[in-house]
């Protein structure tokens, strides 16, 4: 596939892109991707059951909004779109939602930005039920993870994760029951920027109220400094209070930025 519109994003005003280099490659390399560009926008559709996650670049909220009405012309046939947009600024993200709503996207959460600097967590836990799963790329631990986090929440489909829970820059953490995962947690690190991002953390039903969510956030503060990173990066929904007070006992702070969340159906728009 042609990168030539990545190298037009990467000089446009505003970019919500792929996450790290192996996520991009992945992308180029799929069958499943899709590209629709405009002269002022463009978007990277991303094959996720049941939802295709669009990253992109804009140089207005009027340009991306505009670009979405060529959503209904891609040719993989799937329900549902999925878009984020991040900023610090607060009147930033009141004008993507205003101009998304336009486009005919639905709101469906905000995500708090939270960051720790420190990354010691609570020393003295013991994280000795704590293993590596990093190529765990079966169905079993994919349903886990999806029904634990939710689908839509995750927004990564089967044939993606398969990629991503083998890339050297993903970093999967489990608590298993015999062979079976029964918690996770999962980091992507990013050594440009220094920091490890925390993509989902997670305990089966059946074994809630066992530690095993500290345990695992403590290993992936540890591993994050095993790689030297300097600092942890999360997102968590704004309602889940329980999640972002165990994030503070841990030391993560509020860092005042906000992710918007919208899924977008083309089929209702697609006369735009």
């Amino acid at each position: 596939m042609d990168k030539s519109p990545l190298k037009t994003a990467k000089t446009m005003a505003e970019q919500y892109l792929f996450h790290s280099k192996e996520h991009e490659q992945a992308f180029f390399e799929s069958q499943d991707s899709e590209i629709v560009q405009t002269e002022r926008a463009v978007l990277f559709i991303e094959n996720t059951t049941p939802l295709r996650q669009v990253y992109y670049a804009y140089e207005s909220p009027e340009d991306l909004r505009r670009a979405l009405g060529g959503l209904a012309g891609v040719s993989v046939d799937l329900e549902t779109f999925r878009l984020a947009a991040s900023s610090t600024d607060f009147q930033v993200i009141e004008s993507m939602k205003k101009s998304l709503k336009r486009a005919g996207a639905e709101y469906q959460e905000t995500n708090l930005g939270m960051r720790d600097t420190v990354m010691h967590g609570k020393r003295g836990l013991d994280t000795s039920a704590v293993s590596s799963i990093h190529g765990m790329d079966d169905a079993d631990t994919y349903e886990l993870i999806t029904k634990t986090i939710g689908k839509r929440q995750f927004a990564m489909g089967y044939d993606a994760f398969k990629p991503f829970m083998n890339e050297p820059a993903t970093i999967a953490l489990g608590v298993r029951d015999h062979d079976t995962v029964i918690a996770f947690a999962l980091g992507i690190i990013n050594k440009k920027k220094s920091q490890l991002f925390i993509r989902g953390l997670g305990v089966h039903e059946d074994h809630h109220k066992k530690g095993y969510g500290k345990m695992l956030l403590q290993s992936l503060l540890d591993k994050g400094r095993e790689y030297e990173l300097n600092h942890a990066m999360l997102w968590v929904e704004d309602t889940n209070k329980r999640a972002i007070k165990l994030y503070e006992s841990f030391g993560f702070e509020l860092n005042g930025e906000k992710e918007a969340i919208f899924t977008y159906r083309p089929r209702m728009h697609a006369s735009y």
